[in-house]
């Protein structure tokens, strides 16, 4: 008895080892998919996934800036509390440059849609949101890029501040 107690020991240690080596190490339990999902919404209390909803809300402000008494656009980019301090940076900078002669930077073009814009689709691993124009205009679109600051998503490019050439929509 006393030989097959340690033999039967070596086997169940035998036993557990293999199947701690064969079990699939990304193969997510019950409790690692609920720290996934709950990481997907929140990273050290800041929402990772943009808030893609500023984006329209700040072109659309944007336009309506254009064709308002307020002071023309430069004043409200500088004014708008949507933006990052970095997009604003962008944008005078930009605004000095030979760049900006003949085209809106941030509608990256010298016609848009007035009378407002919609989310197409969102990229939420790099912030990047795709608006395209209501009605007649749904073909143009429009690449914005969001940051958090803090617990608020803010505009962080838009156009041609502070978007990569890659990135911006086609015209």
């Amino acid at each position: 008895m006393k030989k097959i107690t340690p033999g039967i020991l070596f086997f169940l240690l035998l036993m557990c080892s293999c199947n701690q080596r064969n079990a699939n190490p990304n193969t997510p339990n019950k409790m690692d998919s609920l720290a996934h999902a709950e990481m997907l919404d929140t990273v050290a209390g800041r929402q990772i996934v943009p808030d893609f909803k500023v984006a329209p809300k700040f072109i659309n402000k944007y336009v309506q800036a254009i064709a308002g008494p307020n002071g023309g656009p430069a004043s409200w980019v500088q004014h708008s509390s949507l933006l990052t301090e970095n997009f604003k940076h962008h944008y005078r900078k930009f605004s000095k440059s030979d760049e900006s002669l003949g085209t809106d930077p941030i509608l990256d073009a010298n016609f848009f849609p007035e009378n407002g814009f919609t989310i197409l689709n969102a990229d939420t691993v790099n912030g990047y949101v795709t608006l395209a124009g209501k009605g007649k205009w749904r073909d143009y679109q429009l690449v914005l890029k969001l940051a958090q600051q803090e617990n608020d998503w803010l505009v962080d490019g838009a156009g041609a501040i502070n978007i990569p050439e890659e990135k911006r929509a086609r015209r």
